[in-house]
């Protein structure tokens, strides 16, 4: 059972004040433990006539088989990276390894569980959704998909995006009121002895089709989504706004920009944000200022910062951007 807002934020708090681990506070924020202060409730006392009566585990989700998908429809290589269209002028360079993102697990719904309880921290105004039914809806929708199959072989981050106003929307007053306080809640309790580097995020303008497509989506209803941070790894920003043009590229997938790239740092903390040989994360469907640049999610070993200033043509080895497969039921 989820917990309320205000015992989120004390949560929170504590681990802030070193007097709670992050384990120990996603525990209770998912009911595995009481709230600090709370008396446990103590188990029941057997008897001899008392009969246990077995609990049934819930169904495991089938597993979606993941194969490198050797075919000419394919869009993706054997790691789940963007194979540059043909004719693609934009800069972009094969990535050597060196930095990268780790894989989380999620293999069960313990496994997603522990991601909801990052979500409620992080979002506790917002509902949580049914993220494992969506997560293995929308794998089996990519997987079927011989254009994307090879997505999966990368890292693939189920991911949720709260419903969002439209009366009076701006796209940065949103970012900074729910998205980035969010990404830092989230970095903080994963990682308290950490701190947070200010820049700049106002200006900003949607300049990818696509992501204004998921944007009048989430003024419906929230949503689950699945996110691929890898997908662009060694892509300049211009080579991640080009491929997008490709013909072949199904209209189920979308460029991230901030509020996408900002919930999958809120969910996987853990991913997005391990050390500082993990990527810096470009929001490629946004555009700041009018320079041309856009804004970045980096993180190190000791502290994370959501700013501005990307080189628009520069393709490097630590650089990535997302890309966001979503489909309707």
């Amino acid at each position: 059972m989820a917990i309320g807002k205000k015992q989120l934020q004390k949560l929170f708090e504590l681990v802030q004040a070193h007097q709670l681990q992050p384990q120990a506070a996603l525990d209770i924020a998912l009911g595995r433990a009481p709230f600090p202060g709370e008396p446990e409730v103590p188990a029941e006392t057997k008897t001899e006539e008392t009969v246990e009566t077995p609990v049934e585990e819930p169904a495991k989700p089938a597993p979606v088989a993941v194969n490198p998908i050797k075919s000419e429809k394919a869009l993706f290589d054997h790691t789940g990276r963007r194979i540059p269209p043909a004719g693609m002028k934009a800069k972009q360079i094969a990535p050597d390894g060196l930095f990268r993102l780790d894989p989380p697990k999620l293999d069960n719904e313990n496994d997603l569980a522990q991601r909801l309880a990052y979500f409620q921290l992080a979002f506790a105004d917002a509902p949580a959704l049914d993220l494992p039914t969506e997560f293995q809806r929308l794998k089996s929708a990519v997987a079927a998909d011989e254009r994307l199959a090879n997505l999966l072989n990368g890292i693939c981050l189920p991911i949720i995006l709260p419903q969002i106003n439209e009366d009076g929307f701006n796209y940065d007053a949103e970012f900074d009121r729910v998205f980035v306080p969010a990404a830092k809640t989230a970095y903080l309790t994963q990682f308290p002895n950490r701190t947070i580097r200010s820049g700049s995020t106002n200006l900003v303008t949607v300049v990818e089709a696509s992501h204004g497509r998921l944007l009048e989506r989430l003024f419906q209803t929230g949503l689950v989504a699945l996110f691929f941070p890898g997908a662009l790894h060694g892509f300049s920003l211009r080579a991640q706004r080009e491929q997008m043009a490709d013909p072949e590229l199904p209209g189920s997938i979308y460029l991230a920009g901030g509020f996408d790239t900002l919930a999958a740092v809120a969910m996987y903390p853990d991913v997005m944000a391990r050390d500082g040989n993990t990527l810096i994360m470009y929001m490629p469907a946004l555009r700041h200022n009018s320079d041309g640049c856009t804004l970045y999610f980096e993180s190190n070993a000791y502290q994370m910062a959501v700013a501005n200033g990307v080189y628009v043509d520069q393709a490097t080895n630590y650089n990535s951007g997302g890309l966001v497969f979503y489909l309707a039921e």
